[in-house]
């Protein structure tokens, strides 16, 4: 089997199409043509081409030195008439009076796909996911799937996304299909079996880094045998496929290699030969080694000494291999970069710390201004992303009209949450969820950022930069994601589909991965973060601030799930786009969460209270939940009625006030309790309890219905529509403490009754319809 690179550009490539390349002045590539034949050749190459864009300057330069190994390629920018939409076609094996007719037809692809037909050229549709000039749309490839019978199923400039959805699409073709498309775009197609194509692979090198890397395989001994067998689309693509920061790296050593064309000073700078030691293996000359070691013992105050430490550190781990290959070393130099970046990062979340502990805004300000070298490093990754999947609208519209969407597997999810350990609803849904994932083997995982938890087969875990408390709320931390290596590792899994979970910084970085890779972003509304921070902190301008922040995160998501319609009311009265929200679905896990007998004596003996009527809370502890009301309106029962206890079950920031406030004995502060071990409390108990007024949903209550428990909730956000009212409990019009106590006696006076025992049973049947985890997976995950 022979192999050749059928995609190659040298600096005799026309002028780049990248707008970075333009604004430098630059050429597409500086790469001689000498230099690409001695690599492909000791790559293993046993052809060699140049298609440079419009040129064919350095393929006959290779051409009149090596006539026996080399084929004088170009790739032509064609167009469609209709709306000029460019499309690159490879075509081999011309001469210079080809070339010039090739250089006239190109302005109109089907003059030019007529005139390779009809002299019989080898030739190529590269990149043809690609849009070169932002006009490409699925009816231009549906055509091109017309004109065309070869296609670059590989290229190695590209990324395996827009490669394999190309190679899915064009292997799904049948004559069915082919009679479709000529029916609508009245096209004749090329051959005489134009639902079978060939596949060719190439580099796409533009700056010598991967030169032989991607390539074609065909039976040939001679240029002549391998021109034919690409026409008779006998050839196979193979070798690596582009990723996002070898892409920032070429264009990045281009723009070197343009400085050094115009300037000595640069090309001996320390900066131009640390880019030849990271790409071309160099070893640093003595003078510049020297400027290194200076550089490292900088004794000056004002220069980041992190920033010099990895520099050195990078040259330090470079220097020990030398025989590294491309991939490998950019990787390493990715990995420092990104360390580098986080260093200004973490600085600043530093700083936001202590300048917003110590109330100094003007510092806070000025200190937020030392945050930009990291963005400034950052920027480059994140666009070459951006542009990589810029175009996946298109493939995605191509692979339903061609049914490639059917025949998939299910979607591969990420699921982004900061709370992940701590006592709240939204930890206990995400682990609730993660344990369907396993259950269900869905391809998905739970994104977080907390070393405690780790990385599993269904776990992601995001290496943390900094991690600090919430001012006036130091039970729950928040950990600062590293952003090009939280980016490095999405990119490695490949969604399609995100979901966030919360508006915090591993939030952040699950709405950032859905603009850069194109990927539609859900988020649930979990928590109504703007009343919550009011009621443990009362400062309007703190409220209005996360307010503020939180719709603009809900604003930014293509979708979102609200627990209730009361929150899709509030939401919606702030603003935001009512068709973008829906129901966010719940299960529950009826193994764990049932009735179960004789758990009163459980509660009995391990807290030594005598039998009576028994009131429960679970959930966290903090004033935001308005546990006022209850504590208030049980101490005043406690004066009428002895044998009544509360439960407060769970942990909280607030939790020693209470207990010092309302010292009474037959209140029972329990601490913290696993969820498995709650079905006890839950049974065990009379009459739950759940007066807060910020909760969007309330997970423990739905947990206390299954167990047949009637409820009080407040009549202000979601709880109310997890129960039905006068069925499965009663909800409170006013949140004041008078008017749950008056329907915590009238509780205490009906127990024990028929009407309690019906609304236990009612209770259970309700629940178990109304949390149902099929139901959940198939629309979050299917």
């Amino acid at each position: 089997m022979a192999k050749i690179d059928l995609h190659v550009h040298s600096k005799y490539s026309e002028h780049p199409s990248e707008w970075f390349l333009q604004r430098l002045g630059a050429g597409e590539s500086y790469t001689d043509p000498e230099y690409i034949y001695r690599e492909q050749k000791s790559r293993g190459m046993d052809f060699v081409t140049i298609t440079d864009h419009n040129k064919i300057d350095g393929a006959l330069i290779l051409k009149s030195k090596y006539p026996d190994e080399v084929i004088v390629g170009v790739e032509a920018t064609a167009y469609f008439p209709e709306d000029s939409c460019k499309i690159h076609v490879l075509i081999y094996g011309i001469n210079e009076e080809q070339f010039c007719e090739i250089q006239k037809k190109r302005t109109n692809i089907y003059h030019l796909r007529d005139y390779i037909k009809e002299h019989n050229l080898a030739y190529s549709v590269a990149h043809a996911t690609y849009s070169v000039n932002g006009k490409l749309t699925t009816d231009h490839l549906e055509k091109l799937i017309l004109l065309f019978d070869v296609f670059e199923v590989i290229n190695g400039g590209r990324n395996d996304f827009n490669n394999d959805s190309w190679l899915e699409i064009i292997s799904s073709l049948n004559k069915t299909k082919i009679k479709e498309l000529r029916k609508k775009h009245c096209i004749e197609p090329f051959g005489a079996t134009p639902w079978i194509k060939g596949h060719t692979g190439g580099s796409d090198d533009h700056a010598g880094l991967f030169l032989g890397q991607t390539w074609t395989y065909c039976e040939a001994k001679t240029t002549d045998e391998v021109l034919e067998q690409i026409k008779a689309g006998k050839t196979t693509g193979n070798g690596r496929h582009n990723d996002f920061y070898s892409l920032v790296f070429a264009i990045y050593k281009i723009g070197i290699d343009h400085y050094k064309t115009k300037s000595k000073v640069i090309s001996k700078s320390m900066l131009a030969q640390l880019t030849d030691f990271i790409f071309d293996k160099k070893k640093m000359s003595f003078t510049n080694r020297l400027k290194l070691q200076k550089l490292k013992n900088d004794s000056n105050k004002n220069a980041d000494e992190e920033f010099k430490q990895r520099v050195t550190d990078l040259v330090a781990e470079l220097q020990k291999d030398r025989t590294q290959t491309t991939d490998i070393r950019l990787q390493i130099t990715f990995n420092r970069i990104a360390d580098i970046a986080d260093s200004f990062f973490k600085a600043v979340f530093q700083s936001l710390e202590k300048d917003l502990m110590n109330g100094n805004i003007l510092k806070l300000i000025k200190n937020i201004s030392s945050i930009f070298p990291g963005i400034f490093l950052s920027l480059p990754f994140f666009s070459s992303i951006h542009v990589m999947f810029k175009n996946r609208n298109i493939i995605k519209e191509a692979q339903s009209r061609f049914s490639i969407d059917k025949k998939k597997k299910q979607k591969r999810t990420l699921w982004f949450t900061d709370t992940i350990t701590d006592l709240n609803g939204v930890a206990v849904t995400v682990l609730k969820v993660l344990e369907k994932i396993k259950e269900h083997e869905i391809n998905a995982k739970v994104v977080h950022s907390e070393p405690s938890v780790g990385e599993t087969d269904y776990l992601m875990q995001l290496d943390t930069i900094h991690k600090f408390s919430l001012p006036y709320y130091s039970t729950i931390s928040i950990n600062i994601p590293s952003s090009l290596k939280a980016i490095k590792k999405i990119y490695e899994f490949k969604p399609d589909n995100i979901i966030v979970s919360t508006p915090g910084p591993v939030g952040l970085i699950g709405l950032l991965a859905g603009k850069l890779f194109n990927i539609p972003v859900t988020g649930v509304y979990h928590t109504d973060f703007r009343n919550q921070a009011y009621a443990m902190y009362p400062d309007e301008n703190l409220a209005t601030l996360i307010e503020n922040y939180c719709l603009w995160f809900y604003r930014n998501l293509d979708y979102i799930r609200v627990p209730s319609t009361a929150y899709m009311d509030v939401l919606e009265n702030c603003g935001l786009d009512r068709s973008k929200m829906d129901l966010f679905p719940r299960g529950l896990d009826f193994n764990t969460f049932h009735p179960r007998k004789h758990s009163d004596l459980f509660l009995q003996n391990k807290y030594n209270v005598k039998s009576g009527f028994y009131f429960i809370y679970t959930g966290r502890v903090s004033k935001d939940k308005s546990l006022d009301v209850i504590l208030s309106a049980f101490t005043e029962l406690t004066r009428k009625y002895k044998d009544i206890y509360l439960f407060i079950v769970g942990d909280g920031p607030d939790k020693e006030e209470y207990k010092n406030q309302y010292s009474n004995k037959n209140i029972i502060y329990t601490g913290r309790i696993e969820r498995e071990y709650l079905i006890d409390y839950y049974s065990g108990s009379d009459l739950f309890l759940f007066p807060s007024e910020t909760d969007t949903f309330g997970m423990s209550l739905l947990e206390a219905q299954a167990c047949g428990l009637p409820a009080l909730v407040s009549n202000v956000g979601g709880p109310k529509e997890v129960i039905v009212n006068n069925e499965t409990g009663y909800i409170i019009k006013e949140n004041e403490a008078e008017k749950w106590k008056n329907k915590m006696e009238e509780m205490i006076l009906k127990s024990p009754s028929d009407e309690l025992r019906k609304m236990s049973d009612a209770a259970v049947t309700h629940v178990r319809d109304f949390a149902n985890w099929e139901s959940f997976i198939d629309i979050m995950f299917r």
